[in-house]
C-alpha cells in the first residue's frame, strides 16, 4: 500500500507541474490474455475495462493515470467448483507520442498495483502487488477534441497470494473513445 500511496503522490506532484496543459479523458474497453498457463486453465481470458487520464509533460512525452477492472468465474482444478475473481489494477507512466496528421503514435512504460480477490468454496484470497506495464498504439483524432485510441499493452506481476505462484499480467489489446479538455 506504501507504493501505491507513492505512485499516487507522484502522479499529483507532475500534475501540478503541468497545471495549465491539457487534460485527456478517456474510458476503454479491451481484451485480456493472461500470460500464466494456469490462471488461463482456471479462468481463460475475458474482457476489461478501464479509464485513464493524461497530460502533456513535454513536447513529446505525456503522463497518464488509469485504472482498470477485470472480473471472471472458474472453476477450480481438482474439485471444479465455482470461483470468482476480480482483479483492479491502478497505476501510471510515461509515454513517447510523436504525430503525423490527425494520427498520434504512442510507446509507454509504467507501473500498475494489482489489487486481487479471488473468492471460492476455500475462502477469499486478497493480495496486492506492484507490477510492470509497457504500452504501444495511436490516437486517431476524429474531431477537434474527440479522438479514438487503439492499444496493445503487456503487464507483468507476479503474485504468490496463497499455495500457487502466478503472473496476473498478460497480453491485451483495446480501444478507447478519448476527449481532451
Amino acid at each position: 500500500m506504501k507504493k501505491l500511496a507513492l505512485l499516487v503522490t507522484a502522479a499529483l506532484l507532475l500534475a501540478g507541474v503541468t497545471e495549465a496543459a491539457p487534460i485527456r479523458v478517456k474510458i476503454m474497453a479491451g481484451y485480456l490474455y493472461p500470460q500464466d498457463k494456469d490462471f488461463r486453465d482456471i479462468y481463460g481470458r475475458g474482457i476489461t475495462y478501464g479509464f485513464e487520464l493524461s497530460t502533456p509533460v513535454s513536447r513529446n512525452f505525456e503522463m497518464w493515470i488509469e485504472g482498470g477492472y477485470f472480473s471472471k468465474a472458474g472453476r477450480l482444478t481438482y474439485t471444479k467448483e465455482k470461483t470468482t475473481l476480480r482483479i483492479i489494477p491502478i497505476g501510471g507512466g510515461l509515454r513517447y507520442l510523436f504525430s503525423t496528421g490527425r494520427w498520434k503514435f504512442q510507446a509507454g512504460l509504467g507501473l500498475d498495483y494489482f489489487f486481487f480477490r479471488e473468492s471460492n468454496v476455500l475462502g477469499t484470497v486478497l493480495a496486492g502487488k506492484l507490477g510492470l506495464a509497457g504500452t504501444i498504439g495511436s490516437y486517431f483524432t476524429l474531431m477537434e477534441r474527440v479522438m479514438i485510441d487503439m492499444w496493445v499493452r503487456y503487464s507483468y506481476c507476479q503474485m504468490k497470494p496463497e499455495d500457487l505462484k502466478f503472473n496476473v499480467g498478460g497480453i491485451g489489446a483495446g480501444v478507447g473513445l478519448a476527449y481532451q479538455f
